[in-house]
Parts: structure tokens; C-alpha cells; sequence
């Protein structure tokens, strides 16, 4: 161990015994309790206080206390005393065999349920969530918080609603959907910093600054975790804390180095590289010390994947193979394919293509188990209904107020029919003196009109460039597989040439299925590839007023997805998340296919605007002007949590669709609402716009 190893290595025990002395005092307490107590309820659950007190810093003994308290508990028929057993036991197997630990959860539920204990019922619900997390079934874990989170409500457990809203956060970070995803870290850093919970709260910018770090907003990511780091280190910080801010900073500088290497700039990529591993290894101590399957699984495939960027690829074999031994005692799937996909590019620089090829192979096995469409659409569905159930339960509580206010209606309704009376006398003598004006105005409009026709012409073909731009960026990603699929197709066929050649015929039947479903991959992508170009060649043709049968959610979709592309082939620094939530008891309708698509697509520039100007418009506060650079950075913090969004609906009722376009720009001002439908009335800048967009909706 050199030098610097060896000073890591002193300061992170340093760390872990200050962080460890609180719960060692605690634990010391209930030890002398416990010699001093006889065989009743108070010792169940002084056993299940030591157990949870002990989850963390030894497993083994936090089994044998909750299994002691189970034993007690039983003798006694205290059923509330099995039930936090359960759960205890559930603890002291997290992190190191996540479907050990849901048994346990599970159990806890049952006997939860039966003895109607509320708080074991919810905790009970938080937990088996997070191991289905883990496990990689989402759904389920959404389902099981969204329970957690009724039950917590109706009890009033604050911190019960802040854990579950931080871990369905987490959920949706693993299945990509970084909107959503912040939108429940911040519900609970609300409930965290209400109840001044700094620990919580600590957590919860972790989670804030990983979403960053997936946007590429480096500096913004550091300071959250920085923020963490700052306060996991005080003395009575739980023990988790540290290690995984570390590994969360090392991961910053991580995809900074990735960054540096794509502009070829080696020297600072090592630089980055370096500064990554130093917070790896000062993780690592923390999480062998505690025993942490888990958080050594994270680790040693973290310091796997950073020394095969270095370029040390005998330790980075090492390293991979310590975690995906450990992820797959754990059952973690997501720790499970890193592993693979790091051995599998770490086999191909080696020139080991065959094992990097099966290795790559068992990384797309875990990897489709883990983020799927069907498992999208199913939390959607459990939100969803979520939704729906605590509307119903407010639609009930406003029915009686409902109620009470229709006798007022009524009045007020007799008083408005004899002021309506009043008005219609008022206007009838008014129309007179209108229809004079109404001339003058007509001619006026014929003009208008005319220029309008002229101008039509030249929005269309605005609109067909936008297009164009967003196809051309689609039609690279199947192609992209396309020409992958068919390199590793060329190599296969050598291989199965050879083997056909040493005799191997079982070989060669393999290699041919692995030829097969490549060209299954090609064809599908292929296709992908006309679709787009087909409706490419749809929107450029003129409109000749034919209504067809079109599936109004797929339109509705792709001029989502083109009118994005076309906006970013304007601006590469523009990012917005786009949602859809599309009602697929739709079916086809008759319609002019480019006519909606042109109305669709002018009302969605509009809202990318919006979404765009908002996202630069930073503070509010535009009026104070730059003085020093500190001035400016507080100028420019002001709406750093703001996630352009975008959402797509359709929604069949009552005979008729509706498509409804919703995003979350700076709105429209009272004072403007009712002119914009008027030609040539624009808010953009001169030169950006011309007015026209929704008039020719």
C-alpha cells in the first residue's frame, strides 16, 4: 500500500469511528437494558430496537437479536413484536440478499394486516418497494410506495411520506424519467426540510445532483453532493452517508474525464480520471468495514470501469469480477449488467471478442429485464391510479360544499337573468351603430386575407426545414443499429466459417441463430428508417384535402419528436423532456393527415418556445444588471430547478378527440389571451416569428 493509500485509508476510519460512536452509545444503552429486564413485552422490544440499531454496523447480530425477539414475542402472542422483528430482519439482510430481505418484508405485512398495526403496514409496504426496486420489477415498487403513502397520510407520519417520495424518485431515476424523478425528491426535500431532518435532506441533494449529473450540469451536481458531503460528515451522520456521497463525487469527475476524452484531450481526461478513483477508495474502507454487499458491488465496479479508462486493464478485470460476484449475491440486477457491460468492453480493448460478445449478450439480458416499455407503461398506470383514487376522496369531500352553494347559485342566477335583460336592450341599441363600423372593417379583412395568402406559402416551408431537420436526426439512430448489427454479422460469419471448416457444426448452428437474430435486428431498424422517411414524404406533399384513416397518437408523437429535433438543429444547447399520455381506445379516424399534423406542429414550436425562453431567462429579477461576478451567479441561480417539460394527450369523450398540448413555459399574459389568434400577431422577436401559427390553425 503506498503513501497516499495509506492516508485515504486513515481518514476514512477516522470518519466511520466518529460516524459509529453515536449508534455505539446507543446500542451500549440498550445492552444494559436489556441485562436488567425480565421476559415481557419491554424486552421484544428493547431485542428489536438493538437489532435495528445494530442493521448497519453488523448484520449478524441484528439477525440474532430480531430472531431472539421472535422466539419472546411468540411465547408471549405479541403480534406487534413479531411484526417488527420481520422488518428488522428485513433490514439486517438489506444490502446484502435482497430476496432474503423481502421474505422477511412480506412476513412482516402479513401479520401486520392481521393485527391492523398502520405503521407495520406502511413500513411494511416501503420496504418490499425497495427490494422490488432493486430487483428490477418497478412497477411493483411504485405500486407498494403509492400504499406506503396513503397510509402514511392518513396517519400523519410526515417522515414516513419523505422516505417513499425520495425512493420513488429513485425508481423513476432508474427507468430514465429524470422529470418525474425530480418532481418526488423535491416533495420529500419539502417534508426533509419542514422537519429539519438534515440527513434526509442530505440524501435527497444526492439525488438532486445525480439527476444533474445525467444532464451534463457538472458544476450544478458537485455542489449538491457537496452540500451532502458537508453534512454526512458531522458526528452523528448515519454510517451510509459517506461512502455513497463519495462515490457520487467520483462519479462527476468520472463523466467529466469521459468528456475530455471525446475532445481528444487526454491529459485533463486522466486528470478527472484520477480525482474519480481517489473518492472510489475512500468509499471502499467505509463499506468493507460495515460488511456492505451492496455498497461494495457499486464500488469495486466503479474502480473496474475507471481503471480500464486508465488503461489497467488486469485490475479492472479484478475489480469487475469482485462486483458482479457480489452484485449477484445480493440479486441487484443493475449492478449485475454494469458488470457485464464493463467486462464486455473491457474483453473487446483486450481483443478477447469472443468473450466480450457473450458477455455483451448477458448485459442485454439484464438490461431489457430492467427498462422495458410494458414496465413503464404499468407505473404510469399505478400513478395513474393513485391519482385517481385521492380524487375520488376529494370529489366526495366537495360534493357537500357543493351542496350548500346551490341555493346561493340559484339566487344569483334570477339576478342575472333580469341584468341580462338589461344588457340585451343595451346591445341591441349598440349593434346599430357596430353594423356602420362593420363595413369599414370588411375591407380591412379582404386586404388582410389577401396578404395572408401570400404569407402561407413561406410558413409551410418553414415548417417543412424544422421537419427536415428533426428527420434527418431520427433516421441516424436505426441506421446507426443497422450498421452495427451488420458489423458484428460480418464477424460472425468468419467465426462460422471456421468453425465450419474445423468440423464444429454445433458451433456453426449456434453462430447462424446469433446471424439471425442480428438480421431480425437490421430488418426492424430498416423499417424504422422507411416510416420515417415515408412520413417525411407525407408532410412535403401538398395537402390534397382528402380525409384517410390516421392513427391520431402516432401523428401526434412524431410531430412531437420532429418538432424537438427541429428546434435542437437550431440550438444545440436546447433540452426539454418531452411526455405523452395518449388514449389508445382511439383508434383511427378520418382526417386530413397534413392538415392536423401542420396544427399539431405549430401549436408544439410554440410550446418549445416557451419551455426554451423560460429555461434562459434564469432569475426573475431581470432588472438589477451584471456588477461583479458574484451578483451575477445569484442573477443566474434563480430557477436552476426548472425542468422544461412538454406533454402530449389525447383523450376520446363523448364522440369527439381531443389533443391537448400542455407545457410549462412562462404562460400566456391576461392582456394578450385574446389576441392571439389574430394574424400576424406575434410575442417573438422580430425576425422569429410571424404571427401566423395559430391563425392558420
Amino acid at each position: 500500500m503506498n503513501y497516499y493509500s495509506k492516508i485515504i485509508l486513515l481518514f476514512t476510519s477516522l470518519a466511520i469511528y466518529i460516524t459509529a460512536s453515536t449508534q455505539n452509545r446507543a446500542i451500549d444503552s440498550l445492552q444494559v437494558v436489556l441485562r436488567n429486564q425480565g421476559g415481557d413485552t419491554n424486552k421484544v422490544n428493547t431485542l428489536n430496537n438493538l437489532s435495528y440499531e445494530l442493521r448497519q454496523l453488523d448484520n449478524k447480530k441484528a439477525l440474532q437479536y430480531a430472531g431472539e425477539a421472535i422466539l419472546l414475542a411468540e411465547k408471549l402472542n405479541f403480534q406487534k413484536g413479531i411484526a417488527i422483528a420481520n422488518l428488522n430482519n428485513g433490514f439486517a439482510y438489506f444490502d446484502q440478499d435482497y430476496t432474503e430481505s423481502l421474505k422477511y418484508f412480506l412476513e412482516a405485512l402479513k401479520v401486520s394486516k392481521e393485527i391492523d398495526y398502520k405503521t407495520g403496514i406502511a413500513d411494511s409496504y416501503n420496504n418490499i418497494a425497495r427490494c422490488n426496486s432493486i430487483l428490477g420489477n418497478y412497477p411493483e415498487a411504485i405500486k407498494n410506495h403509492l400504499a406506503a403513502i396513503e397510509i402514511y397520510e392518513e396517519l400523519g407520519d410526515k417522515q414516513g411520506m419523505g422516505r417513499s417520495f425520495q425512493w420513488i424518485g429513485s425508481a423513476y431515476m432508474s427507468q430514465g424519467d429524470n422529470a418525474e424523478a425530480l418532481k418526488n425528491i423535491l416533495a420529500s426535500f419539502k417534508i426533509h426540510e419542514e422537519l429539519g431532518d438534515r440527513y434526509r435532506m442530505a440524501q435527497n441533494h444526492n439525488s438532486i445532483g445525480t439527476i444533474y449529473l445525467g444532464q451534463n450540469r457538472f458544476a450544478e451536481a458537485l455542489e449538491k453532493h457537496v452540500k451532502a458531503l458537508n453534512i454526512f460528515e458531522e458526528p452523528d451522520a448515519p454510517v451510509w452517508g459517506l461512502p455513497w456521497t463519495y462515490r457520487l463525487i467520483g462519479a462527476v469527475y468520472e463523466q467529466q474525464g469521459d468528456l475530455y476524452n471525446e475532445q481528444q484531450d487526454r491529459p485533463s481526461a486522466e486528470a478527472k480520471f484520477l480525482e474519480a478513483e481517489k473518492y472510489y477508495r475512500k468509499a471502499l474502507p467505509i463499506w468493507e468495514k460495515i460488511n456492505n454487499k451492496q455498497g461494495m458491488s457499486d464500488i469495486y465496479i466503479s474502480l473496474g470501469i475507471i481503471n480500464r479508462k486508465q488503461n489497467s486493464f488486469s485490475l479492472a478485470k479484478e475489480y469487475l469480477g469482485k462486483g458482479l460476484r457480489l452484485s449477484k449475491e445480493t440479486g441487484n440486477k443493475t449492478d449485475i449488467q454494469k458488470s457485464y457491460l464493463g467486462l464486455s468492453e473491457l474483453d473487446s480493448l483486450s481483443g478477447n471478442y469472443k468473450e466480450a460478445y457473450a458477455h455483451y449478450k448477458m448485459y442485454a439480458l439484464y438490461r431489457d429485464s430492467l427498462v422495458n416499455e410494458g414496465s413503464t407503461k404499468k407505473m404510469a398506470q399505478e400513478k395513474m391510479q393513485f391519482e385517481f383514487n385521492r380524487k375520488e376522496a376529494l370529489a366526495m369531500a366537495e360534493q357537500d360544499k357543493k351542496t350548500a352553494k346551490a341555493r346561493q347559485m340559484r339566487n344569483i342566477q334570477y339576478i342575472a337573468i333580469g341584468v341580462f335583460f338589461l344588457l340585451a336592450a343595451f346591445l341591441f341599441l349598440n349593434n346599430r351603430r357596430k353594423q356602420k363600423a362593420n363595413t369599414i372593417l370588411e375591407k380591412t379583412l379582404s386586404h388582410l386575407k389577401a396578404t395572408q395568402t401570400q404569407l402561407i406559402q413561406s410558413e409551410k416551408m418553414a415548417s417543412l426545414g424544422e421537419l427536415t431537420a428533426g428527420i434527418a436526426h431520427e433516421i441516424q439512430n436505426p441506421l446507426n443499429f443497422v450498421n452495427n448489427f451488420s458489423e458484428v454479422s460480418n464477424e460472425l460469419i468468419a467465426e462460422m466459417n471456421t468453425a465450419l471448416d474445423k468440423g464444429d457444426i454445433k458451433e456453426a448452428k449456434a453462430i447462424a441463430n446469433d446471424v439471425q437474430h442480428n438480421l431480425e435486428k437490421i430488418n426492424h431498424h430498416g423499417k424504422r428508417a422507411a416510416d420515417i422517411v415515408k412520413g417525411m414524404l407525407q408532410h412535403s406533399r401538398s395537402s390534397n384535402g382528402v380525409k384517410e384513416p390516421t392513427d391520431i397518437n402516432a401523428l401526434c408523437d412524431e410531430y412531437l419528436r420532429l418538432s424537438y429535433h427541429g428546434l435542437r438543429a437550431k440550438d444545440k444547447n436546447f433540452n426539454a423532456t418531452m411526455n405523452t399520455d395518449f388514449d389508445g381506445s382511439i383508434g383511427k379516424i378520418n382526417i386530413i393527415p397534413q392538415d392536423i399534423g401542420r396544427v399539431v406542429l405549430n401549436l408544439l414550436t410554440n410550446s418549445f418556445y416557451a419551455v426554451g425562453e423560460r429555461s434562459k431567462a434564469g432569475s426573475p429579477d431581470q432588472s438589477i444588471g451584471i456588477v461583479d461576478e458574484k451578483k451575477t451567479l445569484r442573477q443566474t441561480q434563480g430557477d436552476n430547478d426548472f425542468e422544461p417539460t412538454v406533454t402530449v394527450c389525447t383523450k376520446k369523450q363523448d364522440g369527439k378527440v381531443e389533443i391537448r398540448v400542455i407545457d410549462n413555459g412562462n404562460g400566456i399574459p391576461q392582456n394578450i389571451i385574446d389576441k392571439i389568434f389574430q394574424p400576424f400577431f406575434t410575442t417573438k422577436p422580430t425576425g422569429q416569428g410571424t404571427g401566423l401559427g395559430l391563425s392558420l390553425s
